[in-house]
């Protein structure tokens, strides 16, 4: 079974996926507790699954803190899990590509463990990450945070947001691979070049 962390990827992998990646991320996904089939649906079917429902009410929201359900509320541990999925396809698409079916299948038939195991270990990292917005953010202005993306709305935004998503991925790919791509390579180029 292959080390999902440590799989070897060429730049234009790196370019063409990570791109995409932090587009998808900064949009985040927000909507309160994230749910998921965690089976082999396409990724658009999984961003949809992940798509946040009714308004959300701050005190359902898992967490032991302010923070942890805000972090919650924003849509931290959906937006984690979407990035971890989009990781893993790509991954599967430079295994398939380079041929190594073996390695693209394994990863294809656990992708419901890995989904599993973030979806279980959750709480662990939001709890991490809550003690960082903690050293940047008072708990008054987590309080302000939290009115603001309580709002109706910053809930509408919020439940449109994979939406957003799906309509901006085909983009970021296609600037990865047509522009930032070629631009990164004539940079290395002309360093290498000195």
């Amino acid at each position: 079974m292959p080390k999902l962390w440590n799989l070897p990827v060429n730049r234009w992998f790196k370019t063409a996926y990570a791109l995409p990646l932090a587009a998808l991320l900064a949009c985040g996904n927000q909507g309160g507790k994230p749910k998921s089939k965690a089976d082999n649906t396409s990724l658009t079917e999984q961003l949809e699954d992940l798509k946040g429902g009714a308004p959300v009410n701050i005190a359902d929201l898992p967490g032991k803190t302010e923070t942890e359900k805000f972090l919650y509320l924003i849509g931290v541990p959906t937006a984690t899990k979407s990035g971890i999925l989009i990781f893993l396809d790509a991954q599967i698409d430079s295994f398939d590509a380079a041929g190594n079916k073996k390695q693209a299948d394994a990863l294809r038939e656990n992708r419901k463990l890995l989904v599993q195991a973030a979806d279980e270990t959750m709480s662990i990292f939001v709890e991490k990450t809550a003690a960082v917005y903690d050293a940047v953010f008072t708990p008054e202005e987590i309080s302000q945070l939290t009115a603001i993306f309580t709002n109706p709305i910053m809930q509408k935004y919020t439940q449109e947001t994979v939406s957003l998503q799906q309509k901006l991925l085909p983009g970021a790919e296609k600037w990865g691979t047509e522009h930032v791509a070629p631009r990164y390579e004539a940079l290395i180029k002309q360093q290498a070049e000195k």
